[in-house]
């Protein structure tokens, strides 16, 4: 009511909006846009509203800590408040509170090299992974696509304009300029946001970032942009403001986690050496391209490649690299190298269900070579496949690309936390249209069509994802027709998970505008949570919410009173590159082994009033000794 209030008044008295007719999706709408006049005042606008825009950012001294009652953090009351979720809560174990607050204290620097270079960019309009600056691009009118725009008698040209044969054709090309158009203004507005995050703690000697646990346990920043959970770009604009002195293993860490950031992160250890001693010189330029000896087009035409997954990544760590090991000017590290827990869902399904065959499947036990369970989905696809599904040609350029693994990924993911059929299908043609029909990779139709239809029984046959879904649905559905209305479980560090997933009822209605500015009034209804459970959602969420409970355990267990400053990413963890990243993986694994090792199957059966039934068996297969995952080669790596 009070936005709607808002609004018209401004509507009406400042003449900065106008109303437009357009056609959506084949029905006339009518938008509210902003008027010429609006849009010469807009950036002024903007500047000014920016002035009184409240903005989090990091603290200059530690974080008040997180409890069971305060999210700590800033010293401001409102700050501190607990956040409510429908979907349930959690009571922290003691341990459990001191990882949380141990990852707060952590001080951190802006990297002043990737400031420099996101300035650069910005100033070139250049992309670089998620970073892309754009100015404001004025779009041609319908009359002006038709080639009437010329003619100064309004009511003419309109008249030209409805009539002209193309005009359907060129409104649809039209719209699809606009919404692509948006999409860059939004990406753009993110860059300026991360940029002028950074600008404002760029001469901070160490500042701290406040984080808070959901509801899973799991760590989150609070700081938006800038940050160690953000993406590539807001990522890796902060450094570690400890100095690690360098060690025996800062090289060999250092060429890993470039190397990594280069797609070579399923490489086992050698060829990943080999890949950055093959692409030394670029990469020194890279380290170098800010500087006036350095080739900036050279280095920037290397990090765009479609092999480099993390551009920003492997400029922050070659950078470091030509300070220490090539130039020698420091003696110290302060970036940090990522390691992750592979496939972190169907890791800690095959190590609860103690599967020998699904653990070497995502690097829980060692194997020869590291595993990469979602190209081994791909290859079952192609393996029962009817001859000449897929056109040769086309899968030799796709697994040449890589984006096979990454549309594989895309759909996997999702799945391994429960979501529906029709939701994996959906994301499989989403990719395809998306990503590899403008790199001309796309499968057609009927490709399409047979691969949908694949899509589940590869995943059956290579993964345990069915196997524990059903499990933990069939015993939700036993507890709430025992009465319970939420879902608990005790983590293997004794916090305690309470899933609650109420159904809601309308309290009220408000008439306001569509988000998208369609002038149309539409009906909101406002919902409040019932004392009902909805039974779908609960079944639904409740194997990835253990799940997730679970690798926050995993990583407690590990990092709870671990010294070292590093960064908490759920299933993956950064570290400077250093002995101390050896001793972190061994921590890591061990982490690991004690948070699956728990039986979760009786744990869960106990904490929700659940008989140990010999006629509901947990799916355990048995042949898997859980200690193997210490001899681990390539688990965190």
């Amino acid at each position: 009511f009070v936005g709607n209030f808002i609004f018209a008044c401004i509507y009406q008295a400042t003449g900065l909006f106008e109303e437009k007719k357009i056609w959506k999706n084949g029905k006339k709408d009518e938008v509210i846009n902003l008027s010429a006049d609006g849009e010469l005042i807009r950036e002024g606008l903007i500047e000014e509203a920016r002035r009184y825009a409240v903005d989090v950012l990091p603290m200059l001294i530690e974080p008040e800590p997180v409890t069971n009652t305060s999210l700590g953090g800033w010293l401001l009351d409102s700050l501190q408040e607990p956040e409510q979720s429908w979907k349930g809560y959690i009571r922290l174990s003691g341990k459990h509170l001191q990882f949380i607050n141990r990852q707060a204290r952590v001080p951190f620097q802006v990297n002043p090299f990737i400031y420099n270079l996101m300035l650069a960019l910005k100033d070139a309009e250049l992309p670089l992974g998620k970073f892309e600056y754009t100015t404001q691009q004025s779009l041609p009118t319908l009359a002006q696509m038709l080639g009437l725009g010329s003619i100064e008698d309004k009511d003419e040209q309109n008249r030209l304009v409805k009539q002209h044969p193309y005009n359907k054709a060129m409104r649809r090309e039209l719209e699809i300029m606009k919404d692509t158009n948006l999409k860059k203004q939004k990406d753009g507005m993110l860059a300026l946001y991360t940029l002028d995050k950074a600008r404002k703690v760029l001469n901070d000697e160490a500042h701290y970032h406040p984080v808070k646990p959901d509801f899973r346990g799991r760590i989150y920043s609070r700081i938006p942009f800038v940050s160690f959970q953000s993406n590539d770009c807001g990522r890796y604009l902060i450094r570690f403001a400890e100095h690690k002195p360098i060690d025996n293993r800062t090289e060999f860490w250092m060429k890993v986690g470039i190397s990594n950031a280069a797609g070579n992160d399923k490489l086992n250890w050698d060829k990943r050496i080999a890949w950055f001693d093959r692409n030394v010189n670029e990469i020194v330029n890279v380290g170098r391209m800010m500087d006036s000896n350095g080739d900036f087009s050279r280095a920037y035409a290397f990090l765009t490649q479609d092999f480099i997954e993390d551009a920003f990544c492997l400029a922050a760590i070659a950078n470091e690299y030509v300070k220490v090991f090539v130039d020698k000017v420091q003696d110290y590290t302060q970036v940090f190298v990522i390691v992750d827990c592979s496939c972190s869902g169907t890791s800690i399904y095959n190590a609860w269900r103690l599967n020998r065959a699904g653990a070497a499947q995502t690097n829980v036990i060692d194997t020869p070579e590291p595993a990469d369970i979602y190209l081994a989905v791909w290859q079952e696809i192609k393996r029962i496949a009817p001859a000449r599904t897929f056109r040769k040609s086309h899968l030799q350029r796709l697994d040449k690309s890589k984006l096979i693994r990454k549309m594989m990924k895309a759909v996997y993911v999702p799945a391994q936390y429960a979501s529906s059929t029709n939701e994996q299908h959906y994301k499989l043609e989403q990719f395809n249209r998306d990503v590899l029909k403008p790199a001309n990779l796309h499968f057609k139709d009927a490709e399409l069509d047979v691969l949908k239809k694949l899509w589940t029984p590869a995943l059956d046959e290579v993964s345990s994802i069915n196997t524990v879904v059903k499990w933990f649905k069939e015993r939700t559905d036993e507890a709430i027709a025992n009465g319970a209305n939420e879902i608990k479980y005790t983590s293997c560090n004794g916090s305690v998970m309470h899933l609650t997933y109420p159904k809601s009822k309308a309290r009220d209605n408000i008439r306001t505008l569509s988000h998208k500015g369609s002038t149309k009034l539409r009906e909101r209804q406002i919902q409040e949570p019932t004392d009902e459970v909805n039974r779908v959602k609960l079944k639904n969420a409740v194997t990835a919410n253990v799940t997730h409970l679970t690798d926050a355990s995993a990583l407690c267990a590990a990092l709870w009173n671990f010294e070292e400053s590093w960064v908490g990413l759920h299933d993956a963890v950064g570290l400077a590159p250093s002995q101390a990243l050896d001793e972190a993986i061994e921590k890591l694994k061990k982490g690991f082994a004690e948070a699956t090792s728990y039986n979760v199957w009786e744990h869960f059966c106990l904490d929700n009033d659940l008989p140990i039934d010999a006629q509901t068996p947990a799916p355990i297969i048995g042949d898997l000794d859980i200690t193997d995952i210490q001899k681990s080669t390539y688990l965190y790596s």
